[in-house]
């Protein structure tokens, strides 16, 4: 079972800035019913000899009746927040418009892009026909001179457009923080409010505080995700950087497949439920596990999450997305950590920044201690073969 944390991490850090496979378990949906209508005409005669006098043209009642479905329209198109002047955050309206003739269902509202961009949930995830909601679109860059593009897509039911998009534009061009003209043997200077240092490169001033998570008490079923053809859509990742794309590790098909649609996980929808939901929105949680090594060696921990995953052995952070960056659900990211034989405490948590939700990790190996000391090391062995732990054996 899941406990939820109400920080978002065990570290809040405070900053002056602002800042998707091969499903084994994939659950197929059934398509929404639909009643054909046929006009039925009735062709009767007047002939005393009950025989026909000549063919007679009979002329259809009406067009053919049409089906009835929903449709989808964004707008505006692009979403344009200009330039910035300072590093805030500016918020744009992004209406949903159903064109159609029959209710639209909302799956996924989620942007492509920068983190500097995020999207809230919309006001209602079912539209009726001809009715419209809508989500508020922030930008919120740190950089002192950036532009920044990204895409706002939203999923839904709408037969001929599933997928509907806009583009999101934005820049900033702040004023430089020099405290004063610099002298000719001077940088410029950063001035800092009370408490904030300034970054290396002096264009930002940053100020960390720390605070444990305090757990909610709340508890929650584990159920295995609702699958998503973005969920490992870039494949594996590997600390150097080389990326494979595949069936298996995950590829850019529109497929759900990968390993996060393999064993992600989050709560189930309700007490009982088999389904996963998408609450609670903005905790971390997660679960610990007491995981039997029996053998001295490099494991390789793979893992990731939509939006947020973190990874600790024995109280110690391995490895943790903590920005809501969609690359850390398009990819399976990839890390090599040491265990020793005996028990071990293995913690995994995960974090929904919004509407659909997944966190998954595996463990696999021993391999020979200093084995995997690059990429193609790493990729070479049995991966797949080797899995001792993952969090699919939660669920339930």
């Amino acid at each position: 079972m899941f406990e939820v944390d109400e920080l978002n991490s065990p570290q809040c850090r405070e900053r002056a800035h602002a800042k998707g496979h091969l499903a084994p378990r994939s659950r197929g949906r059934s398509p929404r019913g639909r009643a054909l209508m046929a006009a039925v005409c009735l062709l009767t005669t007047a002939c005393s000899d009950y025989q026909f006098h000549g063919p007679k043209d009979v002329e259809p009642d009406g067009p053919p009746t049409e089906e009835a479905a929903p449709a989808i329209r964004l707008s505006p198109d692009p979403v344009d927040f200009g330039t910035l002047t300072e590093a805030t955050t500016a918020t744009r309206q992004v209406t949903i418009e159903n064109p159609g003739d029959a209710d639209l269902s909302l799956s996924a509202v989620r942007v492509d892009g920068p983190s500097v961009f995020s999207v809230t949930l919309p006001e209602r995830t079912t539209v009726p026909a001809g009715a419209q909601t809508t989500v508020v679109v922030s930008y919120a860059p740190t950089e002192a001179s950036a532009a920044h593009e990204a895409r706002l897509d939203v999923s839904s039911s709408a037969p001929d457009r599933p997928t509907a998009s806009v583009s999101l534009l934005g820049a900033i061009d702040q004023p430089s923080l020099d405290s004063g003209e610099p002298g000719p043997d001077e940088g410029p200077v950063c001035a800092c409010p009370d408490g904030f240092a300034p970054t290396e490169d002096e264009t930002s001033c940053v100020r960390e505080t720390e605070t444990p998570a305090i757990p909610t008490g709340e508890v929650v079923d584990v159920c295995a995700i609702d699958p998503y053809p973005d969920y490992g859509m870039y494949g594996v990742r590997y600390p150097g950087g080389m990326t494979v794309e595949s069936l298996y590790w995950g590829q850019n098909d529109g497929v759900e497949n990968g390993r996060l649609n393999s064993v992600g996980v989050w709560g189930c929808a309700s007490g009982g439920s088999t389904e996963a939901g998408h609450d609670p929105i903005g905790s971390w949680i997660g679960f610990s596990v007491c995981l039997e090594v029996s053998v001295d060696g490099d494991y390789l921990l793979g893992l990731g999450g939509d939006n947020r995953v973190r990874f600790a052995v024995d109280g110690v952070q391995i490895m943790e997305q903590t920005n809501d960056d969609t690359q850390n659900f398009k990819y399976w990211w990839m890390h090599t950590i040491s265990l020793t034989a005996g028990t071990h405490v293995v913690d995994v948590e995960g974090y929904n920044a919004g509407v659909i939700a997944a966190f998954g990790a595996e463990l696999a190996g021993p391999f020979a201690a200093g084995s995997l000391t690059n990429d193609n090391a790493m990729h070479a062995v049995d991966y797949a073969g080797t899995i001792i732990w993952d969090t699919d054996d939660a669920i339930g």
